[in-house]
């Protein structure tokens, strides 16, 4: 879980710096849906932090959307499957345009759309579903 904190580090430097994409957002969507775990929580406050300081908004501000959001996919995480391409889709194109329109990005739905393109291809590297149909002992 090293690797998320500082590639969610990386990811802080490279959003704040060089694109209006949100990276950091897509990265602990993804670490959230394929990793479920509640260190998640730790590692999107403390990016929040980071990216609140470095793009000099309201300290904070950040962190609570990203905790508001996780906590609420964990939440429905018992209602219905999140490890799919259709949750994912509509998780990250909420969460997109959400992002958009609280910390005034311009093109809503285009970044709705960036961030959801970015999100589902992440998602179908990282996720390895098991193959039922193979015997593990």
């Amino acid at each position: 879980m090293i690797f998320v904190l500082f590639a969610s580090l990386i990811l802080v430097f490279i959003e704040t710096v060089f694109l209006e994409i949100p990276l950091v957002f897509i990265f602990l969507l993804n670490v959230a849906i394929t990793k479920p775990k509640s260190s998640i929580f730790l590692f999107s406050f403390l990016a929040g932090i980071a990216l609140d300081v470095l793009s000099i908004r309201v300290l904070g501000t950040t962190s609570l959307f990203f905790l508001i959001f996780f906590f609420l996919l964990f939440l429905y995480e018992k209602k219905f499957e999140i490890r799919t391409f259709y949750s994912v889709f509509v998780f990250s194109l909420i969460g997109g345009i959400l992002y958009a329109i609280l910390f005034d990005y311009g093109n809503l739905l285009f970044q709705g759309f960036i961030s959801t393109v970015f999100s589902l291809v992440l998602y179908k590297i990282t996720y390895h579903k098991k193959d039922k149909s193979v015997l593990s002992y």
